[in-house]
């Protein structure tokens, strides 16, 4: 067979359609919310490195925060925490956590996911810095939470020891569990969070009763003055149920 019957050759028009399709193709090329929507995709079938090579790709083409936000999530999903907190920080340098600048359901998950992603760090003073002095401000239920619970876990593993700054600790995420509960009344997550400080205030007071019996006791009239307000910190503690 001659070697020019076996030659493939291109017509003008196939010229033509090739070019287009490139064209196209440098087209979604740079098209963030084709790669954002491609993300979501590989996020629904769980391909996780697919997810977030897409949403990375879709970023890099035009800071979105609402994609930004996807792929923080993402990253705190699986445990990326440090990744996470970057792009809340981010999002919070972008005035995205005003409510000026997005709805409040936006700016609401970016306040959640900066200081939950603080928190797993073991950030405690970054939080207790920026939760200094809150006011009136628009989350201020969620930072006095937040801030409660890194009074509490930056002493995790620690009561037993006990000493000044751990007791000075427990008594400020007492302060602050007093206040949520007067002004927001007694939330499944406040309640929740409540019965974690109970924990570790029951193993201080075990662990230090003998040289500390006066903190014992205010501990004491704390759990007893919200625990009836929680059924199921009652049922732990064997109180009688509430009608």
């Amino acid at each position: 067979m001659a070697l020019r019957n076996s030659s493939i050759f291109l017509t003008k028009c196939d010229l033509a359609l090739i070019f287009s399709s490139l064209d196209r193709f440098n087209e979604i090329d740079k098209n963030a919310f084709f790669f954002f929507q491609h993300g979501r995709v590989f996020q629904m079938v769980s391909d996780y490195p697919g997810a977030v090579k897409a949403y990375g790709r879709s970023i890099v083409l035009t800071k979105n925060p609402v994609v930004m936000l996807q792929l923080a999530k993402l990253y705190g999903s699986q445990n990326e925490t440090p990744n996470a907190l970057k792009l809340y920080e981010q999002l919070i340098d972008g005035r995205y956590a005003e409510p000026e600048n997005s709805s409040a359901r936006f700016s609401n998950d970016v306040i959640y996911g900066y200081f939950i992603s603080l928190l797993y760090l073991g950030e405690y003073e970054v939080i207790f810095d920026r939760t200094e002095d809150i006011g009136s401000h628009r989350y201020r239920e969620m930072l006095l939470l937040f801030r409660a619970a890194a009074f509490k876990r930056s002493v995790e593993n620690k009561v037993h020891l006990g000493g000044d700054d751990c007791k000075q600790k427990l008594t400020k995420s007492m302060e602050i569990f007093s206040i949520i509960f007067r002004e927001y009344g007694y939330k499944n997550k406040s309640c929740v969070e409540f019965r974690k400080l109970t924990s570790e205030l029951a193993q201080y007071c075990f662990y230090n009763y003998f040289k500390d019996s006066g903190f014992a006791s205010s501990v004491t009239k704390f759990v007893s003055a919200h625990a009836g307000r929680d059924r199921t910190l009652l049922k732990k503690l064997n109180y009688s149920a509430m009608p």
